[in-house]
């Protein structure tokens, strides 16, 4: 599981920050929303352009540097408001065992330096293009078989899919098992080839089993089915050919509608649906950018949110999102959200709700908008 981001020159962020995810003094959720004496997901709140976003591509940069083949393009990652090096660090806990992992890159986007510390041994140690490591056989490498602009990491990695430690392959499951949503520019991202075969390009009979599991057992209302070809009325018959596509039916209703024709609420619930599904059932993190930009009913953001918190047992859900309805303590600790502000040219500021104390009864939805937490705009009505 995450257990601490901390960043520096990055994007919005210019100053050192630190994103916690170790549980503090709460017992509220302890059983659905902790494990391990680490909160199961967190929630960023803010004004708009505040830097929610921002905090979230902190968590998922990683992911991409280390398994997506495309450009990730680090001088655009690097800190508007100065020109100093971008440095990102990370810790997890896999199996009782500590994993701390940070590097640097500069401006240009070459790797400054790079290590990894496995319960406080150091295992991987990089500056610019020269390295030594206890990860394979071979203990210095150089130049010639470091490239500038891509971490170490990855090439021990895909060249020895760590078989000497398996605490450093679990971790890596654990990161290619997440998943990045951008509910904005409704955008997925999927890090393992495993996890992508299973949700992009397979969908059985099994998995719509499950989708209709979650949907009853969650009296969504809604019983889906994988077709091509479905009666919608009495009237209408759809064929789609060769092509393939979920078709809902309501309850009390007894016609089939295709998801194309559905709403766009439902247009995105459903593709979501085998993702959660996944999470739950896989440990990872399920990263979600606007969160708000679903077109979800409120009650439906909260099942989808405690479903996950619930049901799953060290995936963690980290989502940025406007909307003030979750703030609530039967479904979020204190310790698990945090406001965003914008500080001009400081940069993005971070604000953990457990840092005022709140208490389980209070209204923290009441308490963030009257300002207690920070991350409020600052326009009115006048």
């Amino acid at each position: 599981m995450l257990k601490e981001v901390t960043i520096r020159n990055y994007k919005s962020f210019k100053n050192k920050t630190t994103i916690d995810l170790k549980a503090t003094k709460y017992s509220m959720l302890e059983k659905t929303n902790v494990k391990n004496g680490i909160v199961k997901g967190l929630a960023f709140f803010g004004p708009n352009s505040s830097g929610k976003s921002n905090a979230i591509h902190a968590i998922s940069v990683l992911l991409d540097l280390l398994f997506v083949d495309s450009d990730v393009a680090i001088p655009l990652q690097m800190c508007f408001y100065n020109d100093e090096n971008l440095e990102l660090g990370y810790s997890f806990e896999i199996d009782q065992h500590d994993i701390q992992y940070e590097f640097v890159f500069s401006r240009d986007g070459n790797v400054v330096s790079e290590k990894l510390v496995l319960d406080h041994n150091v295992v991987l140690e990089r500056l610019g293009l020269e390295a030594k490591t206890e990860l394979t056989e071979t203990t210095f490498y150089h130049s010639d078989s470091i490239a500038k602009n891509v971490l170490f990491l990855r090439n021990i990695y895909f060249n020895t899919q760590f078989s000497r430690f398996p605490v450093l392959k679990k971790w890596f499951n654990y990161l290619q098992n997440s998943i990045y949503c951008d509910f904005s520019n409704k955008k997925s991202v999927v890090f393992g080839q495993k996890t992508l075969s299973a949700l992009v390009e397979n969908v059985t009979d099994e998995t719509v089993i499950k989708m209709n599991r979650f949907l009853e057992q969650s009296k969504i209302g809604y019983t889906l089915k994988y077709t091509n070809e479905s009666k919608v009325s009495d009237f209408l018959n759809i064929n789609l050919g060769d092509k393939k596509e979920f078709f809902i039916k309501k309850d009390e209703c007894d016609y089939w509608i295709p998801l194309h024709l559905e709403s766009q609420g439902n247009k995105e619930l459903i593709p979501l649906i085998p993702i959660i599904l996944h999470i739950v059932n896989n440990d990872g993190m399920l990263i979600i950018d606007e969160f708000n930009a679903a077109s979800f009913h409120n009650e439906l953001e909260e099942l989808l949110i405690r479903y996950i918190l619930t049901n799953s047992n060290e995936s963690q859900l980290i989502i940025a999102t406007h909307s003030t309805n979750i703030l609530k303590t039967s479904l979020f600790r204190p310790d698990q959200i945090y406001s965003v502000d914008f500080k001009g040219n400081e940069g993005s500021v971070l604000k953990r709700f457990s840092s005022e104390s709140p208490r389980q009864s209070q209204n923290l939805e009441k308490m963030y908008l009257s300002g207690i937490f920070d991350g409020i705009p600052n326009y009115r009505n006048k």
